[in-house]
């Protein structure tokens, strides 16, 4: 079949791949309503978790 050769190169893999990867990094960010909140949650968490390790590995 002619055009199969190509589909089955590491350019069109890679090519496909990387595209999917943009796709999906651009749809995540047009939807900043869900991910605002987690970032805000995660923000919260961050620093007591990190000095609680801090205290925890060196007192």
């Amino acid at each position: 079949m002619k055009g199969s050769r190509f589909r089955e190169s590491k350019l069109f893999f890679w090519t496909i791949e990387i595209l999917a990867v943009v796709a999906i990094v651009f749809l995540l960010l047009q939807m900043k309503y869900i991910f605002s909140p987690i970032g805000v949650i995660i923000s919260t968490l961050f620093l007591p978790i990190l000095v609680s390790g801090f205290f925890i590995l060196y007192v």
